[in-house]
């Protein structure tokens, strides 16, 4: 899980004073209970020691661009790495932390890296020198993609509002996981109970003003894309590159939706992504952007046939 161990020890500390509230212990119940968990972490940190493994983790929620940027580019690089689903904003509630979220194992040591940007700059330089390096030139940056993958990382966070204000609410709860099997059962149950949580805090981080706003923005974006694409082949230079992947990765989701998203690891959320009925205007908001945009959209939908096949 991609907070999974942190999550339950979370719970743990969380619970652990109010069961001793509720149990009414003295003092030196209170002592037992935080010598336990001590010992507990003692316990978790040897053991934590003892193990020699390495690999990668990619820690995901369904369906996510800025995970799908990540997930893409590992892909055609051909690493192997375990990936880790959990239920949208869960991550956020426990760590503070979004995902994409990268566990890089070696031994006992754990490194984790959150930003997908940082972690594409990761990925690059750990294959230089590798039999992978003429594979990862893709991922090679330069002042032009490093400038137009900011503007579409903030393209990202409009398409979160736009996501959150449109989509039917029940509808939204199937996307944030429930529906998903990968996702451990006892997140969807938490879910529920957290969701009048969750949903307070989505109308703060992604309020409903916002929308419009983030409308033009993400129609700037694709005008460009649009305008490029329809005097060369690729966004820069003479082949497709890591911001390629990008545009597709985030268009795949907001509207092109192409059945082999994610590599079609996910059962319930790969197609279709939102039924006419309950979304109608998330549905004809789609219809409008493959619409206007008939490059962006044939041209995501050729990569993710040529790339993910």
């Amino acid at each position: 899980m991609s907070f999974g161990t942190g999550a339950g020890w979370s719970l743990l500390l969380i619970s652990a004073p109010l069961v001793t509230s509720l149990l009414g212990l003295p003092l030196r119940g209170g002592l037992v209970v935080s010598i336990s968990l001590g010992l507990l972490w003692w316990f978790r940190v040897m053991r934590a020691f003892r193990e020699r493994d390495s690999g990668m983790v990619l820690c995901s929620i369904p369906p996510s661009h800025f995970v799908e940027k990540v997930r893409f580019s590992m892909d055609i690089l051909g690493l192997k790495y375990e990936e880790e689903t959990d239920m949208s904003l869960l991550g956020i509630f426990f760590t503070g932390r979004p995902v994409p979220a990268l566990r890089i194992k070696k031994g006992p040591f754990v490194s984790v890296m959150y930003n997908s940007a940082d972690i594409l700059r990761y990925l690059w330089a750990s294959q230089q020198g590798t039999k992978n390096e003429e594979k990862a030139k893709f991922l090679t940056p330069t002042p032009e993609t490093l400038e137009f993958e900011k503007r579409l990382d903030v393209m990202g966070t409009k398409i979160q509002i736009v996501f959150y204000n449109m989509i039917d609410a029940d509808f939204m709860k199937q996307l944030a996981g429930r529906c998903v099997q990968r996702v451990p059962e006892w997140q969807k149950y938490f879910h529920r109970l957290a969701s009048p949580i969750l949903n307070i805090v989505i109308k703060k981080v992604f309020p409903a003003a916002k929308v419009r706003e983030s409308k033009e923005y993400i129609s700037e974006i694709l005008d460009d894309a649009e305008k490029t694409l329809a005097g060369q082949k690729f966004l820069f230079g003479d082949a497709w590159t890591y911001v390629d992947i990008q545009l597709a990765a985030f268009c795949a989701v907001l509207f092109v939706l192409p059945e082999e998203f994610a590599g079609r690891r996910f059962n319930a959320v790969d197609k279709p992504y939102l039924p006419k009925t309950g979304c109608p205007g998330m549905y004809e908001y789609q219809k409008e952007l493959r619409t206007s945009y008939p490059l962006v959209t044939a041209y995501t939908s050729q990569l993710y046939r040529e790339l993910r096949c």
